[in-house]
């Protein structure tokens, strides 16, 4: 029974409040601005794969053997309900996303994959001091110079923004595109996770303006 876990569902660890929304006003309109300078660059929506499992069974941002991929709810489950979890839910949306991106590699010189997550204000009792964040391993220069002209432009288009970069979490910490950054070169994949502060989430002129800008 995940009985217990109905008191945590609300919060940062049962779900990423404002995640799919995130993900969709990204997914419509994130590289609209790019289409008329980048040459060459693709008309159509970039794919999307939304994540719709709670983490309070499995988390689809951790490695398989992190000792974060189950709760504290669904780790005492017996380990053939736990596989199951994993072959259910973790290995579907982890495998599709690298298809997707395999995909892509076959056409295309190179892949920008931004995993989006939305974090709560305050966690064990610490405010965290941002509004916005971009997380990218810094020993990987493209990830460097996006996420610092992206963050510089925020700040201009959004000057109230509270905008970090490797903030709340760090970028090389493990995660989906960590894993990721060990299967292709910098050359051809760069990895950014974009988390949004909650508080922003019924906010969704805040959205936009931190995703267009």
């Amino acid at each position: 029974s995940y009985a217990k876990g109905g008191v945590e569902v609300a919060g940062q660890m049962g779900f990423g409040s404002g995640d799919e929304s995130i993900k969709r006003d990204t997914s419509q309109g994130f590289f609209d601005p790019l289409k008329a300078k980048i040459p060459g660059i693709s008309q159509t929506l970039p794919p999307l794969h939304a994540g719709r499992i709670s983490r309070l069974l499995v988390d689809l941002n951790r490695s398989e053997g992190n000792k974060g991929l189950f709760s504290e709810f669904s780790a005492g489950l017996g380990a053939p309900d736990r596989q199951a979890l994993v072959d259910t839910y973790w290995r579907p949306f982890r495998d599709g996303v690298r298809n997707e991106i395999e995909e892509i590699l076959r056409v295309r010189s190179s892949v920008l994959h931004l995993s989006m997550h939305s974090f709560t204000p305050v966690l064990n009792a610490n405010i965290r001091h941002a509004d916005m964040g971009l997380l990218y391993d810094p020993k990987r220069v493209y990830e460097l110079d996006l996420c610092r002209v992206w963050a510089e432009r925020l700040r201009v288009c959004w000057p109230q923004g509270r905008i970090r970069r490797n903030y709340p979490y760090r970028g090389w910490s493990d995660g989906h595109t960590t894993f990721l950054r060990t299967q292709f070169p910098d050359s051809v994949y760069i990895g950014i996770e974009v988390e949004m502060n909650q508080e922003l989430m019924p906010n969704a002129a805040a959205r936009q303006y931190a995703l267009h800008a």
